[in-house]
This record gives C-alpha cells, structure tokens and sequence, in this order.
C-alpha cells in the first residue's frame, strides 16, 4: 500500500533525509585529514576527488578559482596557505557541476585545563559550488550541509542572485562529522560525509 500511495512514499522519503547522521547506516566518510599530506583516503579515491595544487601560486591558477577567491576575500573569508582541498566534477542532467572543498586547522588558543575541557582544536570545511569552467550557471542547485543533530546550511543557486556559486563554510571539533547534500529539483545529485580523524592518518 505504501509504494503505490505517492503522498506516502514523498514523506517517508523526506523523513528519511531528516534522519541524523548517528542513524544513517552504511556510509562512509571521507576523512579530510588526509589532504593535509597530499593524500586521499580510500573513500575520496573511490569518488574520483581531485587534490588541488597545494602551493598558492598554482592554486590560484587552478581554473576557475580566481573569481572564487575575491568573492570569499570580500566576504571577509581568507583562505590560509596551509589550506589544502580538492575538487569534483557531478553530471546531473544538463549540469555541469564542480564541488570544491577546502580544509584547515584552527589551533586551541591555549592548553586544555580541568576549568576549560573544551578548549580544543577545530577543523574548517568551506565548500564552493558552482558550474564547471565553461559550463552554464547551474541556478537552481541547492546545497545543505548538516552536522549530527541539525542542518547548518541550506542555500539554493538563484537567478536573481549576483553571485554564480554557492559558499558554505563550517567547523567542527576533530573527529567531528559534516553531510553534505547537493540536490536539484528534490533530486539528490550527491550526499558526502566528511570527517576530520588525524590520529587516523
């Protein structure tokens, strides 16, 4: 009864994508701390992620990112030269996408104590979506980004908007978890999980 009722099935689907991170099952995350050595772990292989250039001269020439970098530099984000990333290429349709995700460390500013447990080292994701160099604005794509209790960010690509990528950046404590959803219409294109283990590493 349920598969032939497409009322039910549309909200069994959007509870589902509601689920938090601790009850999806069979995913596995892409460990970022990896790309701090020039490396990928299996997971970003198996997804065809590529490592950006890591020195700032050929990251810049990388194509595509020059414009990136003044929008972010006028948003007051300064990517810092120890970043290191990669990029994805999705075909969704008549999509031409590419996915760039950056990371870096954020140092505690002063020693754990007993009086401050959580004064600990932070990671930051940001991530860049847009179309390909060359390919049409992909207005209408969306991106969230949801941690393990609730969704951080949720911003479509629109017409109307100057801008022809969409900007999310997040951090997290260590070991801590980011989902990433980039959809068009309701359709899922891609679902990432990233993590940051460097004990793993």
């Amino acid at each position: 009864m349920l598969l032939r009722s497409p009322d039910l099935m549309n909200w069994l689907s959007s509870e589902l994508m509601m689920q938090p991170l601790a009850r999806q099952v069979g995913q596995t995350a892409i460990n970022a701390a990896f790309w701090l050595r020039e490396q990928l772990d299996m997971a970003a292989q198996a997804l065809s992620l590529m490592l950006m250039p890591s020195t700032m001269p050929a990251f810049r020439s990388l194509r595509g990112l020059d414009g990136i970098r003044a929008d972010l530099a006028s948003g007051g984000i300064q990517i810092p030269t120890e970043a290191r990333g990669t990029y994805q290429d999705l075909q969704w349709e008549n999509l031409d996408l590419r996915l760039y995700t950056l990371v870096w460390t954020i140092p505690a500013s002063i020693p754990a104590s007993v009086s401050s447990p959580t004064n600990e080292a932070e990671w930051v994701l940001l991530l860049v979506l847009g179309a390909q160099p060359d390919a049409r604005p992909a207005f209408g794509v969306k991106l969230e980004v949801r941690d393990m209790s609730q969704v951080l960010v949720d911003e479509v690509l629109e017409e109307r908007s100057n801008n022809s990528y969409l900007y999310a950046q997040v951090i997290g404590s260590w070991n801590e978890k980011f989902q990433i959803l980039i959809s068009f219409k309701q359709q899922t294109i891609a679902n990432l999980l990233y993590e940051f283990e460097p004990e793993t590493v």
